[in-house]
């Protein structure tokens, strides 16, 4: 039986005779005897924990606390209460609760409820301090309760036990659970497929029409129609229709519709995937740099020593010169860049390679896109943008709304796509602007020509007059 479970006349007694021969005792039990022996015994009576307090009578007070909490009485920081009651009187209180703070947050329980009782015992000036340092640790409802069951019904701290609870443990809002009587089910209409024809908006790679927002200097918006591509402001007017053999007569011709759009990763020139057996390769001032075939290419660039375009796929890496393609790896190839004169890759296991040479392996997650510089990489994984340079990973902060993320063309900010519209973000997570769909790529359209009627004659310099042709 531990001492707190006998009576004040039997404590008193067995007390008395521990202190003349000291076995062994269980840590709280040595606590009553040490608390004994240093204070009065005619202490030792029948008292609440709060009259205790207001009697002076320490002795009695501890009695009353171990008879209330028991094993769960605090061993430690025992004497926080007093000692933050003389600081306070020279205004350096805070560093105190700031270091005792630090050990609850490590997990020391006995320096949470030292911080409680501070909150409980303390002058209300004080007390601000202390639910403000209770307010950033966690609190566990069930040791609070057991806690404030100590000061019990006592006046004195009756507003403060309100208060505290109110604060940390505030009562749920009753609702009324009856299930209401189902409305009649309207019957559901199928959802329509979105028309291939339907606008997108996109920083990388659209399917079909829309608008590509290149964050070039100046940023340009390309405004890609089924086989045009228009370039604001100031712009080009590109067509992938070619009159074929009668250059004299437009009406005749191939029409190359086109079925995806994208810029190449370092933002210098643009892919046309058209209907046929190539697709073109376009500068952004509006000329033809060439053509290549149709695969899986993953990644596009200008080579920086001969500004030739480059691309690579499961095939390896090409360059497009004069007489087609020229392979430069054969090894499979997801990413790559240019880095101070070298040739930085991304594997299909996600190794970086500088000049052939291993540097980093990326942890698992989808592939990164290098910086037109070359100098990082960058990936939108998991709800989060991820910045590595070739050595590890540089920066890590959250992004769950976006949905496509590319490097600006100063290769020191990112930009991403989501819901909100454009977020241009500095490279270690600070969004630095953000903009609306309208803001980003509102530029004017061209003017379109009145409808009216068109003799034979103006029909036959449109590349689709044939339409216009009535029986």
């Amino acid at each position: 039986m531990e001492l707190w479970h006998l009576s004040s006349d039997q404590l008193w007694l067995r007390l008395n005779s521990l202190a003349l021969t000291l076995p062994p005792l269980e840590p709280h039990d040595q606590l009553l005897l040490n608390s004994f022996m240093k204070y009065s015994p005619r202490e030792c009576c029948e008292l609440s924990y709060c009259e205790a307090l207001r009697r002076q009578q320490p002795f009695a007070a501890l009695w009353a606390e171990l008879r209330c909490l028991g094993a769960a009485t605090p061993l430690k920081h025992r004497d926080f209460v007093p000692h933050l009651l003389q600081l306070a009187e020279h205004n350096r209180e805070r560093p105190a609760i700031q270091a005792l703070r630090s050990q609850a947050e490590l997990g020391d329980q006995d320096a949470l409820l030292a911080l409680l009782r501070a909150n409980m015992e303390c002058p209300e000036e004080l007390q601000a301090s202390l639910l403000s340092t209770l307010e950033n640790l966690r609190l566990d409802r069930d040791s609070c309760e057991r806690f404030l069951g100590l000061y019990g019904d006592a006046e004195d701290y009756r507003e403060r036990i309100r208060h505290f609870r109110q604060v940390f443990f505030p009562e749920a809002p009753r609702f009324d659970f009856t299930p209401e009587p189902a409305p009649r089910a309207r019957r559901l209409r199928p959802i329509k497929p979105l028309s291939s024809l339907t606008p997108r908006w996109s920083l990388r790679e659209i399917e079909g029409i829309g608008r590509l927002t290149v964050l070039s200097k100046p940023r340009r918006v390309l405004e890609i129609g089924l086989e045009t591509v228009r370039s604001h402001p100031r712009g080009f007017l590109y067509t992938t229709y070619s009159s074929g053999q009668y250059p004299g007569y437009a009406g005749a011709g191939d029409s190359r519709p086109i079925h995806a759009s994208r810029v190449a990763d370092d933002l210098s020139y643009l892919i046309l995937q058209c209907t046929g057996p190539a697709w073109d390769l376009l500068s952004l001032k509006g000329n033809l740099l060439g053509t290549i075939p149709p695969g899986p290419w993953t990644c596009y660039r200008r080579c920086q020593k001969s500004r030739k375009p480059l691309l690579s796929g499961p095939q390896g890496l090409f360059k497009l010169g004069s007489k087609g393609l020229e392979p430069l790896l054969t090894r499979p190839v997801v990413s790559f860049g240019q880095y101070e004169g070298k040739l930085v890759t991304l594997d299909e296991g996600g190794l970086i390679r500088l000049d052939g040479r291993r540097k980093f392996t990326l942890p698992e997650g989808p592939a990164g896109l290098f910086s037109p510089n070359g100098r990082w990489l960058a990936r939108l994984n998991a709800g989060r943008i991820e910045v590595y340079r070739h050595s590890g990973m540089q920066a890590s902060f959250p992004a769950p709304f976006e949905r496509e993320l590319v490097f600006c063309a100063d290769s020191l900010s990112l930009a991403s796509l989501g819901k909100e519209g454009l977020t241009i973000w500095s490279l270690d997570g600070e969004a630095l602007a953000c903009y609306s769909e309208r803001e980003a790529s509102g530029q004017p359209r061209l003017k379109e020509q009145p409808s009216t009627g068109k003799s034979l004659r103006q029909l036959a310099v449109h590349d689709r007059f044939f339409d216009d042709l009535t029986p």
